[in-house]
This record gives C-alpha cells, sequence and structure tokens, in this order.
C-alpha cells in the first residue's frame, strides 16, 4: 500500500521472442508479424488501462543467428511504439533467446513483488542451438518459472512438441497460424490472453453472474436454451454474452472480467468444439483453466455436453484441456438440461445462495 492507502502499481513485464531468420522473409511472415505487433500494442494499452492495479512493462528480443534486444528498456506500455523488424539470413537460435530473457527475468534487477511475467515466443522453424540448455536456463531464474508462457507456430515447419516444452502447462497449447491474416489474429490472441492469464491473481474480484457460459458460435441456439434453462432455476444466474452485452461495450475485457468473477464456468461441448482448432471459445477455455488452478474445495468448470447422442464416453473430446477431465461432464442435449444435471445445478445455486 502506498501512503494514504492507495494500492500500489506492480509490474508485469511483458516480453517478445520473436524469430527474424531467414525463412520468415518467405511469404510476408515478417511483414505480417510486424503488423500484428503494431496492432497489437493499442490491446495492450486497453489490458493496462482496464487493470488499475498493474503497471505493463514491454520489451522484445529478436532471434536469427544468437539473440539481441529489439526494445531493450522495460517501456511503459502507454508510451510504446514498434519500429519494424527484418529478417535476414541467419539460423533459428530459440535458445539464445531464452537465455537472453533468463538474465532479464534475474533479481535483480526483476522486483521482488511484481506479476508474473508474460513471455510469448512466435517462430516458423525448429531450433538450431541448444533450446534445452536455454530452457534450463529461463526456469532456473523464479520468474522464469512463474512466468505466464505462450507460443505461435508460423507456418507448418515449427516444432509443436519444442513450443509445447516451452510453455509448460498442458492446458495451454501454442497456436497456429498458416497464413499473414491469421497471425496477425493470432499474436492479439496470445498476447491479450497472457495479460489476462497474468493478472488474473491480483484483479480485485467483483461480483459476476453465478454461471459462465462458454459456447461455439455454432452451438449459439443450444447455448440460448441453457440460458434459459439456468434463468428457470434461479433469478440472475447466468452469464451469457447475447443477453449482457451491448451495443459499445468493449466485449473482449468485460467477457475476462466475467470469467474472473463468475461463480461457476460451463464450457459447452460438442461436434462443432472439435472441429473447430480456434476461435474465441478457447480462449475463454484458457482463462478458466488457469483460475481453476488457484480455487481449492470447490468446483468451477463443469462441462456441458450437449451432444444428443453423447454417450457418457469423453473420449470423443480431443480439443478440450485436461484440466476439464477432472470434473464429471454432464448431458445437455441440444441445451436442455438432462434430469441429472438439472438437480446438480440447483444444488449448486442453493448451496451458492447459503450465508457464510
Amino acid at each position: 500500500m502506498r501512503p494514504g492507502g492507495a494500492m500500489a502499481r506492480r509490474q508485469l513485464h511483458f516480453i517478445w521472442l520473436l524469430d527474424a531468420s531467414g525463412s520468415m522473409n518467405v511469404g510476408g511472415k515478417i511483414q505480417a508479424l510486424n503488423q500484428a505487433i503494431r496492432q497489437t500494442i493499442p490491446l495492450l494499452q486497453s489490458a493496462a488501462l482496464a487493470n488499475s492495479h498493474v503497471e505493463v512493462l514491454v520489451r522484445a528480443i529478436v532471434f536469427s543467428s544468437g539473440a539481441r534486444w529489439h526494445i531493450e528498456t522495460p517501456t511503459p506500455v502507454g508510451q510504446l511504439s514498434w519500429t519494424d523488424m527484418t529478417a535476414g539470413g541467419g539460423l533459428t537460435d530459440i535458445g539464445a533467446a531464452l537465455r537472453l530473457a533468463a538474465g532479464a527475468l534475474r533479481t535483480p534487477p526483476m522486483p521482488e513483488r511484481a506479476v508474473s511475467p508474460v513471455l510469448v515466443l512466435v517462430t516458423d522453424g525448429h531450433h538450431t542451438d541448444d533450446f534445452e540448455g536455454g530452457l534450463a536456463a529461463l526456469m532456473g531464474e523464479r520468474w522464469g518459472r512463474e512466468a505466464v508462457r505462450v507460443a505461435v507456430a508460423v507456418g507448418r515447419d515449427a516444432s509443436l512438441a519444442v513450443l509445447q516444452r516451452f510453455i509448460g502447462n498442458e492446458d495451454i497449447v501454442p497456436v497456429q497460424a498458416g497464413n499473414p491474416e491469421a497471425l496477425v489474429r493470432q499474436i492479439h490472441w496470445v498476447s491479450r490472453s497472457a495479460i489476462a492469464l497474468a493478472s488474473q491473481a491480483i484483479t480485485p474480484q467483483r461480483g459476476g453472474g453465478a454461471f459462465f457460459i462458454s459456447y461455439s458460435r455454432d452451438d449459439l441456439a443450444a447455448a440460448r436454451r441453457l440460458f434459459d434453462a439456468l434463468q428457470g432455476l434461479g433469478a440472475d444466474v447466468a452469464w451469457f454474452d447475447k443477453s449482457v452485452l451491448k451495443p459499445g461495450d468493449r466485449w473482449e475485457q468485460k467477457t475476462v472480467d466475467a470469467i474472473n468473477t463468475c461463480r461457476f464456468f460451463l464450457p459447452l461441448l460438442s461436434r462443432h468444439t472439435e472441429t473447430r482448432d480456434e476461435g474465441f471459445f478457447r480462449e475463454e477455455w484458457t482463462l478458466a483453466t488457469e483460475r481453476d488452478r488457484r480455487i481449492q474445495g470447490r468446483k468451477f468448470i463443469i462441462p456441458v455436453v450437449i451432444d444428443r447422442d453423447y454417450d457418457g464416453d469423453t473420449r470423443r473430446f480431443r480439443l478440450v484441456p485436461a484440466r476439464f477431465f477432472n470434473a464429471q461432464f454432464g448431458h445437455a442435449p441440444d441445451g436442455e438440461l438432462s434430469a441429472e444435471l438439472r438437480g446438480e445445478l440447483a444444488r449448486m445455486i442453493t448451496a451458492d445462495a447459503r450465508p457464510s
């Protein structure tokens, strides 16, 4: 606390680790990456403004044959501008980039009290140096271990296994960008998500709807039926974006806030979610699984299968976070609550309404 009772802002160090090897010159990838970074800066600025307890400081590392700082001084995101990087010849020395990041995350210069740092790795190829040594150096630092680490695979040649090792969390997988448009979209996605994940732990918990309904746009009709059923179980118990969001709302920030404040998270699983490997609902799932890690002694995530032909075999769902399988899957065919799920949700609502 500052003198007078004001809450001191904690630093959130955000570091891009960006591939500038020769292959990034192919197919407009380096141009798309520069464009993506420029367009992401306003999103980071909005995220920082939405959380008055966090000061977002940004840096950038580029790597090819070796690694170097592109932005070395931790820069407040509100003052950040982007100078385009170029891709020359050279290799893909991810290990060198990780060592450079490890040095920056050492304490000092890092403060003892801060928000978990964010590391965003973007690459289109296999590492060409000692990746494991670089990762060990990063994990040897407290803030390296505690960092939220996310990765974007550009094209088909990047090693997803290596990127998953970098992430180190089975509930967060590398996202893939097969073309320049997808690269811009995915850089937006992972940067915004990582900021939200890192700042969750110190975000003041404001009251929100009891249930957050997360769904693929292909399942909108079923989500509406489920929303109506939940409303029938108790007054004002559901977050459903079609009923809560209004024209002009900053919908992305309101969605993140709702996940951070809801009592229960209901991801709707279906054949449609199994055919979509990207989508905003997957960002919602990632945020929810990270919050679930910090919740002890009660249910938070209640997966709900909406396929009518569901026979109780959860193995049909391959594209869901591993943490979902810690819970019993409910069944709501086409959004209509089964008797068993209706009873369980009613008990949860009643228990949650009791005075503590």
